[in-house]
């Protein structure tokens, strides 16, 4: 990594923590912030800013390139069925061709997409954790309660199903309670509106696993958790949480354990 570094910024906390992690490893962020990003101003370390949708694709290449950046990053959520719509409006152009090559692709291919689009003009597409590495799940207890004999059967089978669902690019999540699967994440849905469906099927005690599919790029989707993922478990009982480790990034992890605590929550890195 040579020189200032491009974040391309969708929804959600996540592009706020990038900045914040580059700050503490002294790189400066020249940002973009797609329509619907909400990004705190005047962070350390940031050197320009620009907010456009995806239709102003060249813009936010040329905006990289005059700033002499190299490597980008992405950070934050992108709808892809916003994201669909407004590229199918495309009549003509790059914008028109990137769209029919990649509109009916899933997350690994459109990933793939984007960065050959920011190779042709000489821009890397890098990993988010070579940045956010601090942030991934360690393997291990990550709580100080440990799951019991039945979740710890659940977390098994849920390990299996996860990384299945992820493969098929459908979701990253699923609840489970003896065995029996309550829900399974839909791509458009949340991992978050997930637990909340899951724990009202299951009750009290259902067990969350999140995996990354094993193939996943994890330069434009490597899954997340975070304080709302535990405020949404103890809203609906759930009781245990698994993630992947070293393939899922945990935000704010004190405030997950304590969260996870407080509430009795037994949270595991597989």
């Amino acid at each position: 990594m040579a020189g200032a570094i491009g974040l391309i910024a969708g929804r959600g906390e996540l592009p706020a923590i990038f900045l914040q992690q580059a700050a503490r490893r002294g790189l400066e962020v020249v940002l973009v912030e797609l329509d619907g990003a909400a990004v705190p101003p005047g962070r350390r370390g940031e050197l320009a800013r620009l907010r456009v949708d995806l239709a102003g694709w060249p813009e936010l290449v040329q905006f990289f390139l005059r700033h002499g950046v190299r490597d980008v990053y992405v950070a934050g959520k992108v709808s892809r069925l916003q994201a669909a719509a407004l590229l199918e409006q495309a009549a003509a152009g790059e914008l028109a061709q990137l769209y029919r090559r990649g509109s009916h692709l899933g997350d690994q291919a459109l990933c793939q997409l984007v960065a050959d689009e920011l190779a042709r003009v000489g821009l890397r597409l890098g990993e988010q954790r070579e940045v956010l590495a601090d942030l991934l799940m360690p393997a291990g207890l990550f709580s100080a309660r440990a799951p019991d004999a039945r979740e710890a059967r659940d977390l098994e089978r849920g390990k299996v199903l996860a990384q299945r669902l992820a493969e098929l690019d459908v979701g990253q999540t699923v609840v489970l309670k003896h065995g029996v699967v309550l829900a399974a994440e839909a791509s458009a849905e949340g991992t978050d509106a997930t637990i909340r469906r899951g724990g009202r099927l299951g009750g009290p005690g259902a067990v969350v696993v999140k995996a990354a599919r094993p193939d996943q790029d994890l330069r434009l989707d490597t899954p997340v958790v975070g304080p709302a993922t535990v405020r949404a478990m103890a809203a609906v009982g759930a009781s245990c949480l698994g993630v992947q480790a070293g393939r899922c990034f945990v935000l704010h992890p004190q405030r997950v354990r304590r969260a996870a605590d407080r509430a009795g929550i037994a949270v595991v890195g597989w």
